[in-house]
């Protein structure tokens, strides 16, 4: 049996979750659209896992193994942050007039206060939603082979 290829499981994972979230954010941003979000987590979420699932186990059979889940998890939470932080640095971008330079205008700590005040409920649950979705959706039961089953490798 083999190891899960997580390397480019996590970096699909990552992209299809920075996709995900970016739509979020123009949904809450631009449209103020607050119960899209939940859809689109949903099936970002979903997104990712199949991403993870597909790339590392490429339908093989393999012995049961929870580490394509904690990737799908941890591709969506970091998705997640990429896409606040690009969020962050073209809001800061198309601030029309302002006496700090952009340089200042991008400090971490700014980043870490709008951040926090961005964060509802509702935002909260998106996250929620997309990594929980993500980890349960990067399962492969069908293919996994527990030792003693017939077929299962030596």
């Amino acid at each position: 049996m083999e190891r899960p290829a997580l390397g480019r499981a996590a970096l699909a994972g990552i992209g299809v979750a920075f996709l995900a979230c970016l739509i979020v954010e123009l949904l809450r941003a631009i449209l103020a659209f607050g119960p899209g979000m939940i859809v689109v987590a949903l099936f970002g979420g979903w997104f990712v896992g199949v991403a993870v699932r597909t790339l590392a186990w490429g339908g093989r059979r393999h012995r049961p193994s929870r580490r394509p889940n904690v990737v799908a998890a941890l591709a969506a939470a970091a998705g997640w942050l990429l896409a606040a932080i690009v969020a962050f640095v073209v809001s800061q971008a198309l601030v029309p007039i302002s006496a700090r330079t952009l340089a200042e205008r991008l400090d971490p700590a700014a980043f870490l206060d709008l951040t926090a005040q961005q964060l509802s409920p509702l935002e909260i649950l998106v996250v929620v939603l997309l990594v929980g979705v993500a980890a349960f959706s990067a399962r492969t039961p069908d293919l996994e082979v527990r030792a003693g089953d017939p077929g299962a490798a030596a």
